[in-house]
């Protein structure tokens, strides 16, 4: 839907040869694949931001509020609201640079004020949400890394080859400074109001997001997400100024990228892996008896994730779902007993020898479920070897089956 919008939804604010590239990078760039194939809300961020931006450069270019160019803004900031915080921020930088723009005219201002009244208004029900997140969101796991962060950026935003990548854009830019001399009438169209817009709002954004992570964690690459549309639409409009496609030898240049970039995210898409939370459920009911104990590794679901995130327990809050996500696993596999009898064990080593007090000697088979990265520690581990039989441990994507047989 994000690449057809840009494409056949653009019409009033960008040329042919503009919605082209933009639709290409649109349509390669990992970050929309990668999370429309895991069926997260960042892929309808992503097609949501890219209709408020269009829209807002609408309003900001005609200099006036109309019905419709408004009400899609409205709704495509609240959408973006609801989806995600960082959504949230976008949404104000938009509505705060139409308010900038159009601040000499009262009559248009007042239409700008009425959009900001309609958003806060309907984001009210959620705020609170809001405010839980900046309370409560733990700040010591934060990772400062730049080097890192900048690399995960630029991989989501284009493709895993940043080596490729990175020349692809010096060559780019220097082709800009070849085409400011040579073509001087491009001047103009390389930074027209349109474009201003588009720079502005991204670096606007982007200013808040690096004063925000001076005092919150939140340098990881997916939650720049929101503002990657208007920084592959400013690339877009910059590559179709450089290499017009009128001028068929010039466009061999984008075509050799793209050509490139669908290579490269072909074989990315072909290769990933997901969870594999369904196949460690699969290894146990193929091997397991009546008799046989199941447990899930993870936190005691006595308590809320909100408890465990109120008392800066990070792992707590993630884990304590873990239970739920294997019950309905064995569900959908039929074995709705098994997931009526999960109990969920903790990672520590009191608990490791918990289970191994309460079935030492007994012969019974014990499964023990660990997923998304979490699992037993050395010593945990150790205390089971030496109180079971034998110990097998199986290795999926993200999951892990400890067979613990006593």
């Amino acid at each position: 839907m994000t690449v057809a919008y840009l494409f056949f939804g653009t019409r009033k604010v960008l040329s042919r040869d503009e919605r082209i590239m933009s639709t290409l990078l649109g349509s390669l760039s990992y970050g929309y694949i990668f999370y429309a194939l895991s069926v997260k809300q960042y892929s309808a961020m992503i097609l949501i931001a890219t209709i408020a931006t269009i829209s807002y450069l609408e309003i900001a270019i005609a200099r006036r509020v109309d019905r419709r160019a408004g009400a899609t803004v409205a709704a495509a900031c609240v959408g973006l609201a609801y989806l995600n915080y960082f959504g949230m921020v976008y949404a104000c930088v938009l509505l705060a640079s139409l308010a900038v723009t159009l601040r000499r005219n009262r009559a248009q201002l007042r239409l700008v004020g009425l959009l900001a009244a309609v958003f806060a208004i309907a984001y009210l029900p959620i705020a609170y949400f809001l405010y839980l997140q900046l309370a409560y969101a733990p700040g010591d796991w934060q990772v400062y890394e730049i080097k890192s962060f900048v690399a995960d950026v630029w991989s989501l935003l284009l493709f895993d080859d940043p080596t490729y990548a990175t020349a692809a854009f010096c060559m780019l830019f220097a082709s800009l400074l070849v085409v400011r001399i040579m073509r001087p009438e491009t001047r103009a169209l390389l930074w027209s109001e349109r474009h201003r817009h588009i720079a502005a709002i991204a670096a606007a954004f982007l200013a808040l997001m690096l004063a925000l992570g001076m005092s919150k964690p939140i340098f990881f690459a997916r939650y720049f997400l929101v503002v990657f549309p208007a920084v592959l639409l400013g690339l877009g409009v910059l590559t179709a100024a450089i290499f017009p496609l009128g001028r068929g030898r010039l466009a061999i240049l984008p075509l050799a990228f793209f050509a490139y970039a669908s290579v490269i995210q072909f074989r990315a898409i072909d290769g990933m892996q997901r969870q594999e939370w369904d196949k460690s459920v699969d290894l146990v009911l193929a091997s397991r008896k009546p008799h046989d104990a199941v447990y899930v590794l993870g936190a005691k679901p006595d308590r809320s994730g909100f408890d465990y995130l109120r008392e800066g327990n990070i792992d707590g809050y993630f884990y304590v779902r873990n239970i739920k996500f294997y019950e309905y696993y064995f569900k959908r596999r039929g074995a709705g007993e098994v997931a009526a009898g999960l109990r969920t064990v903790e990672p520590t080593v009191k608990s490791a020898m918990d289970i191994a007090a309460r079935f030492r000697g007994s012969g019974t088979t014990v499964y023990v479920l660990a997923g998304h990265h979490i699992q037993y520690g050395d010593d945990a581990l150790a205390a089971l070897e030496a109180a079971a039989r034998h110990v097998t441990i199986t290795r999926l994507f993200s999951t892990i089956v400890y067979k613990l047989k006593f």
